[in-house]
C-alpha cells in the first residue's frame, strides 16, 4: 500500500519464477524425522540419500508431468526441477506468466527505488499441489550479509589470522576436516574468488583447495561479481578453520533473486555426491503474515519498534514468499543427515527490510529474525568481537556480543522439539505465518542458535584476501563460515563405515542442556547486547550458546549423537560426509586410463567419455570434465555453451559435470577452431592429479 505505481514491465521481458509442490505425506516425513534423532528408535541416525528420500516422499510422476504441462502451455520454459518434484524453476516472459496465474505484473517505485510485482494473488490449478509461487515480485532476493555492511574493504586493526581462531577456539589436534567436503550457497562468478582462495591457501601454508561449481539453472549468466567479497570471507573463513577439507562446492544461481536461489538449495538437497555441511551468510526478513496489523499488536510491544521510539509501522514491511520452500528443502536435508549453516544477519535485534531500510549494520525497526537462519532446520551464528592475547599459541583476551549481531524471537515460527525447555529461551509466538492463531502463546523460534567471531566492522575482524590484496572479513557473514569449518572438523572425526552425526543442532542442543557438558564444549559469552536482547548466562537471543570450544565439542557430539553403522536395509548416510570420500582415488585410478580414442572432437563439436569405478555402492560418484583450446602457455576453456572463455591459466580448468557415473560422458555442440585441445578429468573430491588428454581439431 505505500509503494506507487508507475507502470508496467514490457511483456516481453523475461521472468524466472519457481512452483513449490507440497509433499504426499508429510506425516510419514515428521514420524521418520523423529526417529531419526531418537536413540530408542530403530530409525535413529539412518539418514536417507537423495534418490531413498524421493522413493519414499517425493511427487507422483503424473503430478510432475501435469506441473510441466501447466507451465509449457503458458509458453514457460521448465529450467530446472527437482528429483522429488517439489520445487521447479521455469522461465518465460512478463506476458506468459502474467497468462500462467492470471494476475498482472506492475512496476513500482518505494524509498527511491522502482520493482515489479504482481498485482493480486495468483491463481493455480486447484488439482495440483502448489503451496508456493516465488519470483512475481523483484523485490524477494536475498542479500549478502558483506553487502549489508558487515564487511571493511580494508584491513582492520586487531585483525585475527586462522591460526590465532584455531588456537583460540581449541582445536583439537588432527582434527582438520579430512575427507570432508563444505558447499556454499552463492551467485554470479567464481574464477576470481577461487583464485583469492588459493592465494590465501599459499599464505598460510595450506593445500590449494578443490573448488567444483554448480550452476542451477545451467543456461544461466553467471557474469556478477558483486558479491565476490561475501564468497571469498565464505571460502576462507572455512578452509581456514578445515585445513584437511577435501573441496568447496559452490551451488551458484545467476543473482540472488529468491527463485533462483532456492534452485540452487535444492540442488544441493538433492545432489548424490553433496558435502554434508552447507554455509550461506545471506538472508532476508522471515515471511511475515498477510494481516497488516499483526505486528502493531500491543502484545508486541517492546519488541515493536527496538530501540528506535520513531519506528515506521511494521505492517511497511514487504514480505517475502521462499520461506515455506526453504523449510521444505531444508527439512530433507537434516533427513540425510546434512548441516545448513547460516548468518544471523547484522542488524541487532531486527531485520533489514529492502524496501524501506537502511540496509546497513544498524538496528533496523522491525522485530523479526532472518531467513533462513530462522528455519528450525538451520543452525543460525550470531557473531562476536574477539580478541587474542597475543601469546604463541593465542588465547582469548575478551570475547563479547558483538552490538549488531542477529537475533531475537521469531513472532511466527514456532520453536522445534530441541528448543523447548532451555532457560531463557522463552518469548512464544503471536500468530502463525498465515495470521491464524495456531501456534499464539507456544514457544517461538529463537536465533541464532551459537556465535562466532564477526568482529566489528571497526577495530576487529579477519584476515582474507579479496582481489589478490589482502583485506578484512567481519560481520556474521564471518561467523557462519567458520562455524561451517569448525562443523567439518566435527563431522571428520565421525568413525569410518557410519552414518555420521547427523544435524549440528540436535547434538549442540543435548550438550548444552546439560550443565556438566555444556561448558566443556561451549564458551558461554556473557558480555555486550544487540540492542533489545543481551548476553545472558546460557542461552541468549544475541550469541546462542556460545562460541565453541572444539576439542570438548568433538568428544562431547561423539557421546550424545554417536555415529552409528548403517542398518542393513538403510539407504546409507548423505554421500560426501567423512570417510565416504575416501574412495575416490579408485575412480582417479580408473580415470587416469583416458586415451586419446576417448575424445571424439571435430570442428562442431566434442564428445568427452570414459568409465569409473570403486567408489561405493553408489558408483563412481560425480565426473568433472574441462575442454581447453591451447593459447600459447594458458588456455581458453569451452562453457556448457559451445562458446571459448577468454586465456587464462591452464591451472585453474573451468570444470562441467559429465553425465554418468560409472560411465560418463560429456557432449558440448560449438563452432571449435583449428588447433591444439586437451580435456582434463577428475572425480569429484578427488586430490589425485586428474587426468589429461590432448587432442587437435582440424
Amino acid at each position: 500500500p505505500q509503494a506507487t505505481r508507475v507502470g508496467a514491465p514490457a511483456p516481453t521481458q523475461p521472468m524466472r519464477i519457481g512452483i513449490a509442490l507440497a509433499h504426499p505425506d508429510p506425516r510419514g516425513e515428521d514420524d521418520l524425522l523423529h526417529g531419526l534423532f531418537d536413540r530408542s528408535s530403530p530409525d535413529y541416525h539412518q539418514f536417507l540419500t537423495p534418490a531413498a528420500y524421493a522413493a519414499r516422499f517425493g511427487l507422483p510422476a503424473s503430478t510432475q508431468r501435469a506441473v510441466r504441462a501447466w507451465l509449457q502451455g503458458a509458453g514457460l520454459t521448465v529450467e530446472h526441477a527437482t528429483p522429488v518434484g517439489d520445487y521447479v524453476l521455469a522461465a518465460g516472459t512478463v506476458a506468459e506468466v502474467e497468462r500462467l496465474t492470471s494476475t498482472t505484473i506492475a512496476t513500482y517505485t518505494l524509498g527511491g527505488r522502482t520493482f515489479d510485482a504482481n498485482t493480486a494473488p495468483p491463481r493455480v490449478p486447484s488439482a495440483l499441489p502448489i503451496f508456493d509461487v516465488v519470483g512475481l515480485s523483484t523485490s524477494e532476493r536475498h542479500q549478502t550479509m558483506a553487502a549489508l555492511g558487515g564487511v571493511a574493504a580494508a584491513a582492520n586493526l586487531g585483525n585475527q589470522t586462522p591460526e590465532e581462531v584455531r588456537s583460540v577456539y581449541e582445536h583439537a589436534p588432527g582434527a582438520t576436516g579430512q575427507g570432508v567436503s563444505v558447499a556454499i550457497l552463492g551467485s554470479g562468478a567464481s574464477d576470481s574468488v577461487i583464485a583469492d582462495l588459493h592465494t590465501f591457501d599459499a599464505q598460510h601454508g595450506l593445500p590449494a583447495l578443490p573448488v567444483d561449481v554448480v550452476h542451477t539453472p545451467a543456461n544461466g549468466s553467471f557474469s556478477d561479481t558483486s558479491g565476490n567479497v561475501e564468497w571469498n570471507i565464505d571460502m576462507q573463513a572455512i578452509h581456514g578453520m578445515a585445513p584437511g577439507l577435501s573441496r568447496e562446492v559452490l551451488y551458484f544461481s545467476p543473482t540472488l533473486a529468491d527463485s533462483e536461489l532456492t534452485a540452487s538449495l535444492g540442488t544441493w538437497v538433492n545432489d548424490p555426491d553433496g558435502p554434508p555441511i552447507m554455509n550461506a551468510s545471506l538472508g532476508e526478513c522471515e515471511e511475515t503474515p498477510i494481516v497488516n496489523p499483526i505486528l502493531n499488536d500491543a502484545a508486541l510491544d517492546p519488541i515493536n519498534g527496538n530501540d528506535n521510539p520513531n519506528a515506521l509501522p511494521v505492517s511497511q514491511a514487504i514480505s517475502q514468499a521462499s520461506e515455506p520452500t526453504t523449510t521444505m528443502l531444508l527439512q530433507q536435508a537434516v533427513m540425510e543427515g546434512r548441516t545448513f549453516f547460516a548468518a544471523s544477519g547484522d542488524n541487532g535485534s531486527s531485520c533489514t527490510i529492502v524496501y524501506p531500510g537502511a540496509n546497513g549494520v544498524a538496528n533496523e525497526v522491525y522485530p523479526l529474525t532472518s531467513d533462513p537462519a530462522s528455519t528450525p532446520f538451520t543452525t543460525a551464528v550470531g557473531g562476536t568481537v574477539l580478541y587474542s592475547d597475543g601469546n604463541q599459541p593465542a588465547g582469548r583476551f575478551l570475547e563479547k556480543a558483538w552490538e549488531y549481531s542477529g537475533g531475537n524471537a521469531s513472532p511466527f515460527i514456532q520453536a522445534p522439539d530441541y528448543q523447548q525447555g532451555v532457560p531463557n529461551l522463552d518469548r512464544p509466538c503471536v500468530v502463525d505465518r498465515t495470521g491464524q492463531p495456531s501456534n499464539t502463546g507456544k514457544l517461538c523460534r529463537g536465533v541464532p542458535d551459537v556465535a562466532a567471531l564477526s568482529g566489528d566492522v571497526i577495530s576487529n575482524g579477519y584476515t582474507i584476501v579479496s582481489d589478490g590484496q589482502s583485506a578484512s572479513g567481519g560481520g556474521t557473514s564471518l561467523s557462519s563460515p567458520l562455524w561451517a569449518g569448525m562443523w567439518a572438523d566435527v563431522v571428520g572425526t565421525a568413525p569410518a563405515g557410519t552414518t555420521g552425526f547427523g544435524f549440528a543442532n540436535e547434538a549442540i542442543y543435548a550438550i548444552a542442556k546439560d550443565p556438566a557438558r555444556y561448558p566443556l564444549a561451549f564458551f558461554d559469552v556473557t558480555l555486550g547486547a544487540n540492542g533489545l536482547n543481551p548476553a545472558l548466562p546460557g542461552y541468549d537471543y544475541v550469541t546462542g550458546f556460545g562460541a565453541p570450544r572444539l576439542a570438548g565439542l568433538i568428544d562431547q557430539v561423539r557421546q550424545v549423537a554417536p555415529a552409528v553403522a548403517p542398518a542393513a536395509s538403510s539407504p546409507g548416510a548423505p554421500a560426501g560426509a567423512g570417510a565416504v570420500l575416501s574412495d575416490t582415488n579408485a575412480c582417479v585410478a580408473r580415470i587416469a586410463r583416458l586415451q586419446r580414442r576417448s575424445v571424439h572432437a571435430t570442428r562442431r563439436g566434442v564428445t568427452v567419455r570414459g568409465t569409473a569405478g570403486g567408489c561405493g555402492a553408489a558408483g563412481a560418484g560425480r565426473v568433472r570434465v574441462a575442454i581447453a583450446r591451447l593459447a600459447g602457455r594458458r588456455c581458453r576453456f569451452l562453457s556448457a555453451h559451445g562458446r571459448l572463455g577468454a586465456p587464462r591459466s591452464c591451472a585453474r580448468p573451468a570444470y562441467l559435470s559429465a553425465h554418468g557415473t560409472t560411465r560418463w560422458r560429456l557432449s558440448i555442440r560449438a563452432r571449435l577452431p583449428r588447433g591444439g585441445y586437451r580435456a582434463i578429468v577428475r572425480a569429484a573430491g578427488a586430490s589425485a592429479k586428474p587426468a589429461v588428454v590432448r587432442f587437435s581439431v582440424r
